[in-house]
């Protein structure tokens, strides 16, 4: 399976950086501020030249370092690391020579960030030995609570401190990685190249899209492709939204009109209300429909992101490929991937879909939720619950689907039309706000079912044919559930400036007490007793 859209599998994005898009466009050199010029290159020296020179010094340096361990940077010495990463930025990538600085204190807090490639740009160095994102004692902060912190985290938390710089450089010479100041708290956002794979299985191509990426001049041009990004990710999810609205027409109106037990099931239920929705006793109507229908949309959007972001089985590869797996698991993922997945669905809608009745990929689709209710081994697919349950979606889970109305509900929510070109959607690197925003604007939708014509639409919209009926919105499930959102940008910023320090007062309270008290203090139940009021 294609996990996303970057060409080079030693390229990785992962969170919202960039636009997966831009990233293949930039290795490519397709994308704007891209001409020899802009690299700032010597007259009459061309790109390619460029390129090939700075990748034999590259490899060069790489050698050079690992020469005494086996060809491999495992077990080289930190300085001998530090010296490598610091030559590929001068030498290889035009930076110019490092320099050096006393550690940044900011607001009583020291962090140990001390070397920069370019002004404003710190790079942050690990031992090849030491991942990225594990702890180390070189790494303390002084001044926070936990203070031991990985390599990245020390990079990231300097970055979200410091008011010039907004980019930096992590590297243990194995991995590099460019991370940005960021707001969220939670998930990790970084560009990351695999340095050693590069290097070491002499990969011309990957270099080459490192060299475009982190070329000295383009710390000048980061934050404009971010800000195209961004730019883009706003038509990304515009069209996301219209594609859900889409295929939420196709999948009412394909529920109504293929024939099954279930389905008359469904109908006379809408036509009387004799049915009682599951969740709350009232009877089944229009509204309730719906809301099933909007479970099973999310259901879609929940297995594409859990299969890009390869976290769909129960035994994942610590690679990100098969070949480590045990054979049983190995076949569990094929016949998974190849009979029963969202993205062979995908892959399948990218063509004409024609006039199908057969109801055969439904029943497939339901398969899987029967896994993530129960657990299959065969899929290996643990049970999950939640949106899966069986009390989530009854009447429906009950129901015959054809197969053209789900080929065309599973083309909307993959596939989005930017500017005039057909782009699949990103679930791998697309963050809550964006899935967040989609559900609110879904809310103010309302609803219309004709069980007569088997039609179903929305106000002010139109049915999967465009045919657009007058009608009122006052009946929204906004309006109805009171449900209002706080914009994420205002979100993430109470959190760093109201609720992390509340936390932290919380935990250095609990240290003073353990100290008094000649004891070890209980960071977990401090937390647990921390309350706040929203």
């Amino acid at each position: 399976m294609k996990k996303h859209q970057i060409e080079f599998s030693t390229v990785n994005l992962v969170g919202s950086l960039f636009v997966s898009d831009s990233i293949a466009q930039i290795t490519q050199r397709k994308y704007f501020n891209q001409s020899e010029s802009d690299y700032k290159l010597l007259p009459g020296i061309k790109f390619s030249d460029q390129t090939s020179r700075a990748f034999s010094i590259a490899k060069a340096l790489y050698a050079e370092c690992a020469k005494a361990n086996g060809g491999r940077l495992d077990g080289a010495s930190y300085e001998s690391i530090r010296k490598f990463v610091l030559a590929l930025f001068e030498s290889a990538l035009d930076y110019g020579p490092a320099h050096t600085t006393t550690a940044a204190s900011i607001n009583n807090v020291k962090y140990p960030v001390t070397t920069y490639v370019a002004k404003d740009v710190p790079v942050v160095i690990a031992p090849a030995s030491l991942p990225l994102d594990v702890a180390d004692s070189r790494f303390n902060i002084e001044g926070v609570t936990i203070h031991k912190k990985s390599a990245f985290a020390l990079a990231q938390m300097f970055l979200n401190a410091s008011v010039e710089c907004t980019w930096a450089i992590a590297s243990n010479g194995k991995e590099l990685r460019l991370l940005r100041d960021s707001e969220s708290l939670v998930r990790p956002s970084y560009l990351s190249f695999n340095l050693e794979d590069i290097l070491s299985n002499d990969r011309y191509p990957d270099f080459v899209a490192l060299w475009c990426f982190m070329h000295a001049s383009r710390v000048e041009i980061w934050e404009k492709w971010r800000n195209d990004g961004i730019r883009m990710g706003t038509r990304v999810r515009e069209g996301l939204r219209t594609g859900v609205t889409n295929a939420l027409l196709y999948l009412g109106a394909g529920f109504l009109k293929t024939k099954g037990e279930g389905n008359n099931v469904l109908i006379n239920s809408l036509n009387a209300g004799k049915r009682l929705d599951v969740e709350n006793g009232s009877p089944y109507t229009k509204q309730t429909f719906y809301k099933a229908l909007l479970r099973e949309v999310y259901r879609f959007l929940f297995l594409s992101t859990l299969e890009e972001r390869g976290l769909i089985f129960a035994h994942p590869s610590p690679s990100g490929t098969d070949v480590e797996l045990e054979p049983r698991y190995r076949t569990a993922h094929k016949l998974y991937f190849e009979g029963y997945s969202i993205h062979r669905l995908a892959e399948r809608a990218r063509k004409a879909i024609r006039t199908d009745s057969y109801t055969d990929l439904w029943q497939g689709i339901k398969v899987v939720y029967k896994a993530l209710q129960q657990g299959n081994e065969k899929l290996d697919l643990m049970p999950l619950g939640g949106l899966f349950k069986e009390d989530q979606c009854p009447l429906l889970d009950a129901c015959n689907l054809d197969n053209e109305h789900l080929m065309k509900a599973i083309k909307q929510l993959r596939w989005n039309d930017i500017d005039g070109v057909k782009t699949f959607t990103d679930y791998r690197n697309m963050g809550t706000e964006e899935f967040g925003s989609v559900y609110e604007s879904l809310l103010e939708l309302v609803p219309n079912v004709n069980t007569e014509t088997k039609t179903f639409s929305f106000v002010g919209v139109g049915d999967e044919n465009g045919i657009v009926e007058d009608g009122s919105t006052k009946g929204n499930a906004r309006k109805l559930s009171g449900s209002y959102y706080t914009d994420a940008s205002l979100v993430q910023s109470l959190i760093k400036t109201a609720l992390v320090p509340a936390i932290e007062r919380k935990l250095r309270a609990e240290e003073e007490m353990a100290k008094a008290e000649n004891r070890a203090p209980d960071y977990e139940k401090a937390i647990l007793d921390f309350r706040m009021i929203d």
